[in-house]
């Protein structure tokens, strides 16, 4: 088993789904949680990287660490931390708004040294999850976040292969074709051992687990952006692009701007005929 694995993503594409996933997939029944969290952040007005760190013995005493910008402290910081039969699953974003996460050459390097899995949605989706996330701190701010597009452009060209978990294909797929990603999934991570019980529960009914669910309570305190979240999704179920374009224009002008590249990296992951393309 790969004693370090990364988890890249766009915002809200997954990657709390992704979390659980490993540590549902890699639970021994007898010692209980063999994956330890890990988040890696950068911080531009202090110009450091920042890294959360979750101890498995201890999990409630979360350390904070912060590194002069070299890639070079973080790498060996993980590696410091691994542990045998341990999984460190290291997350980061890839989007870089405003440069508040790692750039290109840095993520490029983490990705090529690291197994790496990197949970996928439609973009679109990840926009409208973003606008319930943003919650009182206003809608309108998040109109003009290009990280999710950036993200796609980014991981359309990676040279390293990556293991793409289609997280919302997956919800639409059978049994056996969920039981083959997974399986794929086990392999990529080089896992000798795996709970089959979860293996099973999880090919047999995939449910979507999110950090925008698990934080909803907060997202709904306020009625306006509840009726709102709840007015896009309504027409993203109905297909209706002109309302989603009025109600977020400078989000889907930037997601047409970029779709000659986006199309084409999703369709190598099964996505076929998005209603925005």
């Amino acid at each position: 088993m790969k004693q370090i694995v990364l988890i890249a993503s766009t915002q809200h594409s997954g990657s709390a789904f992704t979390r659980m996933l490993f540590y549902h997939l890699f639970f021994d029944q007898k010692k209980g949680r063999r994956t330890q969290p890990c988040q890696i952040g950068f911080l531009p007005k202090e110009k450091t990287f920042r890294i959360i760190y979750n101890p498995i013995d201890n999990p409630g005493n979360v350390n904070i660490y912060h590194f002069r910008k070299t890639i070079d402290k973080v790498e060996t910081f993980l590696e410091s931390k691994t542990r045998d039969g341990r999984i460190l699953v290291v997350s980061f974003h890839i989007g870089w708004p405003e440069n508040s996460f790692p750039s290109e050459a840095e993520a490029s390097r983490l990705i090529c040294n690291y197994p790496t899995v990197v949970p996928i949605r439609d973009p679109l989706r990840n926009i409208i999850s973003k606008h319930a996330r943003r919650g009182s701190k206003g809608i309108r701010k998040t109109f003009s976040t290009p990280d999710t597009t950036n993200g796609c452009c980014f991981l359309a060209t990676l040279p390293s292969k990556p293991f793409f978990l289609t997280v919302d294909l997956l919800a639409k797929a059978s049994v056996e074709q969920r039981r083959s990603k997974l399986l794929q999934f086990i392999e990529f991570c080089e896992a000798e051992k795996f709970n089959s019980k979860a293996f099973e529960s999880l090919a047999n009914e995939w449910k979507v687990y999110n950090s925008t669910s698990n934080n909803y309570a907060r997202v709904v305190s306020n009625p306006i952006i509840k009726v709102k979240k709840d007015e896009l999704d309504g027409y993203y179920d109905a297909q209706d692009l002109n309302s989603l374009t009025e109600s977020m224009p400078r989000s889907m002008k930037l997601l047409k701007k970029n779709v000659s590249i986006i199309k084409p990296f999703l369709e190598t992951l099964g996505y076929k005929n998005l209603f925005w393309w």
